[in-house]
């Protein structure tokens, strides 16, 4: 074949790729899960005979596998046969942009596909946004794999930024993770596995129940029940100002070490323990001090009552 057939055979072969193109609305990435096999075919063979390479979006060493002359042959032999991710052109700087290696500090936007996507339009600003989109998960998707069951619960916990019960924790982590097929039972007990560690562990049981909280956000697991905690701050509240010590005070102090302390289960915390005195109004002494007169004992068992009885619903048609 002449020069000037060869160079018009390839005008009509890049012609007509660029048709296709066209007609794809731009659209450089293939997934050749969802695109037909002759449609997979069409594209590589006109993409090679235009001289425009074929890369295929693998995880693993070595990154994408570019192949852009490859016969239809060494596709088997290389692998290549799988249905994945393809894009079409020169990866150019996309490849550091679609490293799928987790970085040393993950953060919840590294596997965020939405956040990812806008990373990669402001790094490959000409892609449309279907391509953005369909690189973004992929690449989501390949460092989800490398991360522990652990690991994805910790940026399920960062996502949220607060101590959070185990079934708020299993909402994100879902959001983040859709792959993984995984129950709130699961994943509470993967908080109590990641809470075992002491003072080594990044997750820290919050003090309530099913709470859990990051050891970075500065809390800690508490050392002692809630009620000796508790009687130590009216000890010391009662020895520094001599006066009885108010109910939010103690829930203040115990609050900084805490990361949720419930109003019912300190109330029984206090009424329930031999080391303090109730004074009425919600004021306490330690045992054995008068911090203010004697309390009717009729009137705290009462209030004690009223405290812990369940709420009373809304009275039924017949009721007495």
């Amino acid at each position: 074949m002449g020069v000037a057939k060869a160079r018009a055979a390839r005008r009509w072969f890049l012609a007509s790729f660029l048709g296709l193109i066209v007609a794809r609305a731009g659209s450089l990435v293939i997934d050749e899960s969802e695109e037909s096999p002759s449609k997979v075919a069409k594209l590589r063979f006109l993409a090679r005979c235009s001289g425009v390479a074929y890369t295929k979006l693998r995880g693993g060493p070595g990154g994408p596998k570019s192949c852009p002359r490859t016969r239809s042959s060494d596709f088997s032999r290389t692998g290549l046969d799988r249905p994945g991710l393809a894009l079409l052109g020169p990866v150019g700087s996309l490849e550091e942009s679609i490293s799928t290696e987790p970085p040393d500090s993950m953060s919840p936007e590294d596997v965020d596909p939405a956040k990812v996507s806008e990373w990669l339009d402001r790094k490959e600003p000409g892609l449309v946004p279907r391509d953005l989109q369909r690189i973004a998960s992929w690449i989501c998707a390949q460092r989800a794999k490398k991360l522990t069951r652990i690991q994805k619960v910790i940026l399920a916990m960062k996502r949220l930024g607060r101590p959070a019960h185990y079934s708020e924790i299993t909402e994100v982590y879902k959001f983040l993770f859709p792959q993984d097929d995984i129950s709130a039972r699961s994943i509470h007990s993967c908080l109590w596995r990641g809470s075992a560690g002491g003072q080594q562990s990044e997750i820290v049981w919050a003090g309530g129940k099913g709470l859990f909280a990051l050891r970075e956000w500065g809390y800690s697991r508490p050392e002692e029940p809630l009620a000796v905690e508790a009687s130590k701050v009216v000890t010391e509240k009662y020895a520094e100002t001599g006066r009885p010590v108010p109910l939010t005070i103690i829930a203040a102090e115990l609050g900084a070490k805490r990361a949720v302390v419930k109003r019912s289960s300190l109330l029984s915390a206090l009424f329930g323990n031999p080391a303090v005195r109730y004074l009425g109004g919600e004021l306490f002494v330690p045992a054995g001090e008068a911090g203010g007169g004697e309390v009717d004992s009729l009137d705290r068992a009462l209030r004690e009552f009223e405290c812990r009885k369940p709420p009373r619903g809304p009275k039924k048609k017949g009721d007495v």
